[in-house]
């Protein structure tokens, strides 16, 4: 079933209120719904691939009706002629509207950017905690790293007050790659995996929560360090290390790692009777 077929103007005005226009009067609405269904689309490639079933379900309803709204006007913007009226924006020019200056434009356009990103994370929550969505390819393309979700940005930074918050998530994702990677090389690779299917499945452990608050906090610094052009603290240097070892019982993947059996594997001791000497580092 296509839920965009159930958006009315009413609908979309509540999701939108910048867009909300007097009762009879449906310009706005009727503009945008040729978008409905791109952004429908575009959500259903995002994050149901595969797994389409999952659009009819009625906890996720709602949520996709505020994206596919929200998402559709930030789409639609470059192509209306907005004015500014007494309740907001629109596209209708009358003796009581004024055309809308480039700098309202733009902050109205990131402003609903910023929207839709918070849309789907309020999904991503939904989501996490449906049977199947983890461990699909749905999941793991929508959830490729442990910074995943817009909304953490709000908990864990870095925001430079200068861009706006879809930009900020921009540099977020544009450096949190190489971040990630230095995380997964410290806590171990196995864990590091391990870690990010629970994340997928919300079946994360109080001691995976440990780790992944402090994973996250030194992936936000490195991200405003290389964002900044400063050299990253050295992850050994965050004591990530240091709480996996005292909790180590906890985290049995760390502890059958080949990263844990190198820190704590024993060393060849030499033996008088040994017709080569070994050499250990």
């Amino acid at each position: 079933m296509d839920v965009t077929k159930e958006i009315t103007k009413e609908i979309f005005e509540q999701y939108v209120p910048a867009a909300k226009m007097p009762e009879r009067n449906t310009s706005v609405f009727n503009r945008m719904v040729p978008y409905f269904s791109l952004s429908y689309q575009y959500l259903q490639n995002l994050l149901f691939q595969g797994m389409d079933e999952l659009m009819d379900a009625e906890d996720l309803k709602g949520g996709i009706l505020q994206f596919v709204c929200i998402h559709a006007f930030f789409r639609a913007i470059p192509s209306l002629d907005l004015v500014l009226t007494g309740t907001g924006f629109g596209i209708v020019s009358t003796n009581d509207t004024a055309p809308a200056s480039q700098t309202r434009v733009k902050a109205l356009r990131d402003e609903m950017e910023w929207q839709s990103l918070m849309a789907i994370s309020r999904l991503l929550a939904i989501l996490v905690k449906t049977d199947g969505w983890g461990a699909s390819a749905a999941g793991k393309n929508a959830i490729p790293s442990l910074y995943y979700d817009p909304n953490q940005m709000t908990q864990f930074g870095p925001i430079d007050n200068n861009l706006s918050m879809a930009d900020n998530w921009r540099r977020i994702c544009q450096y949190r790659a190489t971040a990630e990677m230095m995380v997964r090389q410290e806590i171990s690779f196995e864990y590091y995996d391990a870690l990010r299917d629970r994340v997928r499945t919300a079946k994360m452990t109080n001691a995976d929560i440990g780790v992944y608050n402090s994973a996250l906090n030194y992936i936000a610094r490195s991200i405003g360090d290389m964002a900044a052009g400063r050299p990253c603290i050295p992850p050994e240097k965050w004591e990530l290390r240091d709480y996996m070892e005292r909790y180590a019982e906890l985290l049995p993947e760390y502890k059958q790692s080949k990263l844990y059996a190198s820190i704590h594997g024993e060393r060849y001791e030499n033996q008088p009777e040994d017709p080569t000497f070994f050499f250990v580092n």
